[in-house]
């Protein structure tokens, strides 16, 4: 989420999402997508854990490199939504006070719904959708 953030910012998402394609070689439009190629390449392997980088090192497509990592990382997604859905029924105030307990919460939730799969809907009246997840945060505070 943090990259998807940093490369929107830096009008750079277009390398990953394949909508900035290549240009021909031997051109100038190639020299410059070509560096910025590799700095977006650069900026995804230094944000892996330096165990990791050496099996996408010589990946020189950043759209590339991006959708391998993508599908080696999804087939971990399902655990760490569990774990998180599971924090979630577990996370108790004890100790803590209302702030922070609700901090706490907070945080998990952000956590879990940047991780959850997308829920699709076919039409565009999901408030209902809405108040549903809305009510489910409720109960758990």
């Amino acid at each position: 989420m943090a990259m998807v953030t940093t490369l929107n910012a830096k009008a750079k998402l277009g390398f990953v999402t394949g909508t900035c394609i290549k240009p021909p070689e031997n051109t100038i439009a190639h020299l410059r997508w070509s560096r910025a190629n590799s700095m977006i390449r650069s900026w995804i392997l230094n944000a892996i854990d330096s165990s990791h980088v050496s099996s996408f090192m010589f990946i020189e497509d950043a759209k590339q490199l991006w959708d391998i990592i993508a599908l080696r990382c999804g087939k971990i997604k399902g655990s760490l939504v569990y774990q998180l859905r599971r924090e979630l029924t577990l996370v108790k105030q004890g100790e803590m006070n209302m702030i922070e307990y609700y901090n706490k919460l907070n945080k998990l939730w952000a956590e879990y719904n940047q991780w959850r799969p997308p829920i699709a809907c076919k039409f565009n009246g999901n408030n209902s959708l809405k108040h549903k997840l809305q009510r489910i945060r409720c109960i758990s505070y």
